[in-house]
């Protein structure tokens, strides 16, 4: 009886291990990003085309859809700090659509302090191409635009960091290469 006792608990042991292997394998596969950019109407447009472009295998937090009601006019700043603040502590990357906002500086140099990826999704030229910390703190750009492409390959800022992908359908897939690349150059922590 009690042989067989210890085979029912050792049993539930596998089993047990078994389906938090398989879950951590699971959480794994999902990949979660901080979308960084700017929020008017416009951008929070290109925010859900970009979005939708990611496809399956990644959860995304948007501060355009933090939940503010019943938050008082005095209290909305913190309130939006701690939710953001939260939400770039669970993500593994950071997706930034220039041009962005004033505290998008901030959230890059925050990701490039943490050693949490920074990646950049460009269409056009801009302003943000004089932002040398922010340069800097990326850890890839990515663009579908060849001129562009061919612009940030003459920054040594920029050139062992860019991407070129043929659309914009593609960009999920460059951005779970980039984040495998990345995981793969980093030395296990003891």
């Amino acid at each position: 009886m009690g042989a067989f006792i210890k085979r029912i608990l050792a049993n539930l042991l596998f089993l047990w291990f078994s389906m938090y292997s398989l879950e951590l394998s699971c959480q794994e596969e999902t990949l979660h990003i901080y979308l960084c950019s700017r929020l008017t109407e416009s951008a929070k447009q290109w925010n859900d085309i970009i979005s939708e472009e990611l496809g399956v295998g990644f959860t995304l937090f948007r501060p355009q859809d933090v939940d503010l009601d019943g938050v008082s006019a005095s209290e909305m700043d913190y309130a939006i700090y701690r939710a953001d603040f939260k939400g770039m502590n669970q993500s593994d990357i950071l997706l930034v659509l220039p041009p962005y906002g004033r505290n998008c500086a901030w959230e890059i140099g925050w990701f490039c302090g943490r050693e949490k990826l920074s990646i950049a999704y460009v269409e056009a030229e801009g302003d943000w191409l004089h932002d040398a910390m922010v340069k800097g703190g990326l850890t890839a750009i990515i663009t579908k635009d060849p001129i562009l492409y061919n612009i940030l390959l003459s920054d040594p800022a920029t050139t062992a960091k860019s991407y070129l992908i043929p659309s914009k359908q593609h960009l999920g897939r460059i951005i779970k290469q980039i984040y495998n690349q990345n995981n793969q150059l980093v030395p296990e922590r003891e």
